[in-house]
């Protein structure tokens, strides 16, 4: 169902919207907006994403920075290979592997950076 409703968001995002029917008698209907108002809407929406993405950095940078003390303990050498394979699983075909690694690897450098970096952290 959310999948559903993700595609009803796409369709209706675009500059043209299609009504269609098998209904007797209804006919195909397009109707046009204008391209800056859909382009807008689009870039609104890719705005929401960023802050989103934002703020789940920032929080992931926190909760990193609160694992060093145990890493410091036992040692965790190979979280981020489990963090791959278990996104490498669940993406299916979405996102390539090369996408996947490319981009959470600099989200575990980083991490590990802001580990020693960032004195907001402390």
């Amino acid at each position: 169902m959310r999948f559903f409703w993700f595609l009803c968001l796409l369709w209706t995002t675009t500059s043209s919207v299609v009504a269609m029917s098998n209904a007797p008698g209804v006919v195909e209907r397009f109707v046009t907006y204008p391209p800056t108002s859909a382009l807008n809407l689009l870039r609104n929406k890719i705005d929401r994403v960023d802050d989103a993405l934002y703020y789940l950095l920032t929080l992931r940078i926190m909760l990193t920075n609160e694992t060093r003390i145990y890493k410091r303990r036992v040692g965790c050498p190979e979280r981020e290979k489990q963090i791959l394979d278990r996104l490498h699983v669940s993406g299916g075909n979405r996102l390539s592997r090369d996408m996947i690694n490319e981009v959470w690897n600099v989200i575990f450098r980083h991490s590990r950076d802001a580990q020693y970096k960032y004195r907001w952290l402390e």
